[in-house]
């Protein structure tokens, strides 16, 4: 083993580095911290608290590394999601979309999921949920697991697409989810049908699945329609 020192970031109170509050709105979240005893507001213009952890660990790398916590702050503040890593644009009508396509697990599923429920303030949460590749074993367990968590989290209208999606909707219907609300389909052409005539520009809809799903062309041609 190599001698070297240690840093801890987190919520415990013995942190070096230690979150004291997250603030969520639509346009990003605000983290109360303590980086090395320095208070400090974090804003970080993606609205997901999980994230708090990660941003805090960055400013702390950063500040041991000698650079300056207002420039740390301004560098945070300005940060750009690459791909489609929970985007937000704004409809007109009131509406928001939530495109977190570029890939999926259950871990991040229930990231979005929660993300979103912060988010509705009053509009119809609909998600759209597509298959998560590479879970082996845990295939159907896993996307299982996704549609509770989407009946857990307040989702009112669920649309499934996909072979291995079919599960999420099975675990919503046997965690509560009225199944009159939950909608299953086999190939993303019947579902963009779907959307284009059910979806309304007042909802917040948060579209997920893996990467080889390009869940993305139904945001194309919902919005295009």
């Amino acid at each position: 083993t190599y001698p070297c020192k240690k840093y801890t970031f987190g919520y415990n109170q013995e942190c070096d580095c230690r979150i004291i509050e997250v603030i969520t709105d639509t346009k990003g979240i605000i983290i109360k911290a303590n980086i090395f005893e320095e208070k400090v507001d974090l804003f970080f213009p993606i609205p997901a608290p999980k994230l708090a952890v990660n941003v805090v660990a960055a400013a702390a790398t950063a500040y041991l590394l000698g650079v300056d916590l207002k420039e740390i702050q301004n560098r945070i503040k300005n940060y750009q999601p690459t791909g489609s890593r929970l985007k937000m644009t704004k409809l007109p009508e009131g509406g928001l979309i939530i495109d977190d396509t570029y890939n999926a697990n259950p871990v991040s599923m229930q990231a979005a999921l929660e993300t979103a429920s912060q988010l509705k303030k009053g509009s119809r949460y609909v998600a759209v949920l597509g298959d998560m590749y590479e879970l082996g074993a845990y295939e159907r367990e896993g996307h299982y697991k996704v549609g509770k968590l989407a009946a857990q989290n307040g989702v009112e209208l669920l649309i499934t697409v996909g072979s291995l999606a079919y599960h999420i909707a099975e675990g919503a219907i046997a965690a509560g989810m009225d199944n009159n609300n939950v909608y299953h389909f086999n190939d993303k052409t019947e579902c963009l049908y779907y959307l284009q005539h059910n979806l309304k520009r007042t909802d917040i809809v948060l579209f997920k699945a893996s990467r080889g799903m390009q869940l993305e062309t139904l945001i194309e041609g919902w919005l295009n329609k």
